[in-house]
């Protein structure tokens, strides 16, 4: 989900779960608010933890941008990577924080 004035979220994952509490909406929203990328990544995965009966197999993740280019990628248990493109290099790295580690 983009919102030019307020960011960009993509989610991954158990599809039902991100669904379900409308994940990439909600993280732009929170960063329309005022969260920082990571804190609306934070916000998102705690609903879903509160919203369901998780299994072991369940899995969300996503990654945010604000409008000034700060990102920020979270998950919901350890596993998720993506990738990272700059002015040096493209690399694979694992989530910044995860919920459930």
């Amino acid at each position: 989900y983009v919102d030019q004035a307020a960011g960009a979220a993509a989610a991954t994952g158990n599809g039902e779960l991100v669904m379900g509490v409308c994940g990439s909406f909600l993280c732009v929203e929170l960063m329309r608010q005022g969260h920082s990328p990571m804190e609306a990544i934070m916000a998102v995965l705690a609903r879903v933890r509160n919203s369901y009966t998780l299994l072991a197999a369940h899995q969300v993740a996503l990654i945010a941008m604000s409008p000034d280019g700060a990102w920020a990628s979270g998950s919901l248990r350890p596993g998720f990577s993506h990738c990272i493109s700059d002015e040096t290099d493209t690399r694979t790295e694992p989530a910044q924080r995860v919920l459930l580690g």
